[in-house]
């Protein structure tokens, strides 16, 4: 066996090494940052439910008149936030989409759910493939359609920035 002859054999079988070595790690890589981006939205919803939670609570045990504005981002897999019933209490729900499956983000608010037709979270816009910046206020109201004296939490959003 001549010098030259080992040295081409090892190159050969280095060469072959991280070829499977690549095969093998770019797909679990790719795998990993596609969990942790997932991990990222549902951290970025959670506390922008967290927020929204704050002050519908603040105000929503204030008297009418009261009003209360904050701001967060929400993900771009966001495709809905909405408010949900659950253990006869008002939930601040977001819904974000992923390749494989939804999943929402609830945060529970002190509001009672036959509030759930008078609060309007309906009203924050979302955009589709982008990250988006909000400021959102809120503010306890008179319900001025009905005949009895009721009051009702009016929602209003503004997107600052998108990314």
């Amino acid at each position: 066996m001549e010098r030259g002859q080992f040295s081409i054999e090892f190159i050969i079988v280095l060469a072959a090494f991280f070829i499977v070595l690549a095969t093998v790690s770019v797909p679990l890589y790719t795998n990993t940052r596609e969990t942790a981006n997932e991990l990222t939205d549902v951290t970025e919803a959670r506390e922008a439910a967290n927020e929204l939670t704050l002050i519908l609570n603040t105000v929503y045990s204030g008297s009418p008149g009261t009003q209360q504005t904050t701001t967060y981002w929400l993900p771009e897999s966001a495709s809905e936030v909405r408010g949900t019933s659950r253990d006869n209490k008002l939930q601040v729900s977001i819904t974000l989409e992923f390749a494989d499956e939804d999943v929402t983000v609830e945060v529970s608010t002190l509001i009672p759910d036959e509030w759930k037709d008078r609060v309007f979270l309906e009203n924050i816009e979302l955009v589709e493939n982008a990250r988006t910046y909000h400021r959102t206020t809120v503010a306890l109201e008179e319900d001025e359609e009905s005949y009895l004296p009721r009051h009702q939490i009016a929602v209003s959003d503004k997107i600052l920035r998108r990314e």
